[in-house]
């Protein structure tokens, strides 16, 4: 699936994501969130999107680095959200939902 036939553009996927920080607060103001960047997945059935606080990604100001969560995971179909955690990489988080999938609830052994 290409952009092109995405049911969900990326545009949309990044406005879920940015959706979810509204409302953060810092120092009593509202904290201002951008997407870092936003890219299909190899399969192409996720958008995978990462963002943080304006002051880090446009002004370098790591203090102001939210840590925690590597991606946001947007399906392409549904829109619905996934968060995978700064402990694993996108490929295993997606390759591990491939797998269970795959096994349609029997048990299987990786090797």
């Amino acid at each position: 699936m290409s952009e092109r036939n995405a049911a969900i553009t990326a545009d949309q996927a990044c406005a879920i994501v940015l959706a979810l920080f509204v409302g953060v607060m810092r120092d009593g103001k509202p904290e201002r969130f951008v997407i870092q960047n936003c890219e299909l997945s190899a399969h192409s059935d996720y958008w995978v999107i990462r963002c943080n606080s304006e002051d880090y990604v446009v002004h370098g100001m790591t203090q102001f680095c939210y840590v925690g969560v590597n991606a946001h995971l947007i399906n392409v179909v549904t829109g619905e959200h996934e968060a995978v955690a700064s402990c694993i990489s996108v490929e295993e988080y997606l390759q591990d939902k491939y797998d269970l999938d795959a096994a349609a609830g029997k048990q299987y052994v990786l090797t």
